[in-house]
């Protein structure tokens, strides 16, 4: 089994909805409307809010902290992999933010572009080795199954009703996160 465990970020170490939302002045429910509607629109506005400074200072998901800090005590080794953007400044933040609230927790941080599914990235620098994958993105859960990976969903409200491929498991929480790990 191997002891490198690759995480994404919003919706599983950071909250990104919320700061993305107060500042757009609309509900997670308008978010997911002008997503659906307008994605070209809701792509360009999501770029500007990634490249701004208020990135650097997002909260994280609740039991993060805690979980994370639990799987370092387990030996595992945490990569960061996100479609957060590539802009290096954008990247710095989120690194300094991911920093500020997990300290060293990950010894690799990797900010892909936007809106990237991952698949590619993983294939070339983590596949076939078995790791687990720990994401909200229901799309890039079950394309990481290319990869031999075992992603584990974190469940958000945005992915509780979606139907998972039976080599997928949803985790309800990040305490529900760390014990299915440690019993797999």
């Amino acid at each position: 089994m191997s002891k490198t465990i690759l995480c994404d970020a919003d919706g599983v170490l950071l909250n990104w909805i919320d700061p993305f939302c107060e500042d757009h002045g609309i509900t997670r429910d308008e978010f997911f409307q002008w997503d659906n509607a307008y994605p070209e629109d809701a792509f360009k506005s999501i770029k500007l809010f990634n490249a701004s400074a208020q990135v650097g200072f997002l909260p994280t998901i609740p039991g993060a902290i805690k979980g994370v800090k639990a799987l370092k005590n387990l030996g595992y080794d945490l990569h960061v992999v996100t479609s957060f953007g590539d802009c290096p400044y954008a990247c710095r933040l989120r690194e300094d933010n991911l920093r500020r609230h997990f300290g060293e927790a990950f010894s690799v941080i990797h900010c892909l572009p936007l809106g990237s599914t991952k698949l590619d990235f993983l294939k070339a620098n983590y596949g076939q080795h078995g790791h687990f994958f720990i994401e909200d993105n229901v799309q890039n859960a079950t394309l990481s199954l290319q990869a031999d990976l075992q992603p584990l969903i974190l469940t958000q409200d945005w992915n509780m009703n979606a139907t998972l491929n039976d080599d997928i498991t949803r985790v309800d929480d990040w305490k529900d996160l760390v014990e299915t790990i440690k019993v797999t």
